[in-house]
């Protein structure tokens, strides 16, 4: 969350998945490869993570917000972590439950989950919300 709240794309790209990253249910897979190039010329995926004025320009996401405005602007942050084997296969989920700041201002919390994979010895972002 530091990572994203202080705008450091180095710690985001050192995050990623070799496999790719999965973007939403059935969305995308984003290779790190086009993440790298995506986040040097601040589109997309950087946007998402950093730029909701970026963000907006992109259909579909007039009204939403970069997780950087929802995790810093939240008056409140819950995270929860837990770990589960899929197969053979080790899976942390990170669940962040924002209230307050931009997006709660018609509805409850904001929930966001992250999941990461166990790659080489280091958890690894394998999914956006």
């Amino acid at each position: 969350m530091d990572g994203i709240i202080d705008a450091k794309p180095d710690v985001i790209v050192g995050l990623w998945s070799q496999a790719g990253v999965t973007q939403g249910i059935g969305g995308p897979t984003i290779s790190a490869r086009e993440v790298r190039k995506q986040f040097r010329e601040k589109s997309n995926i950087f946007c998402l993570m950093f730029d909701t004025a970026c963000l907006r320009t992109l259909a579909g996401f007039e009204r939403a917000y970069s997780y950087r405005d929802l995790f810093s602007k939240a008056t409140t942050k819950k995270v929860e972590c837990r770990m589960v084997r899929d197969g053979k296969v080790l899976v942390g989920e990170v669940h962040v439950e924002l209230h307050g700041g931009p997006s709660d201002e018609n509805k409850g919390a904001t929930p966001l989950e992250f999941d990461f994979s166990y790659e080489s010895g280091n958890w690894k972002l394998a999914t956006l919300p």
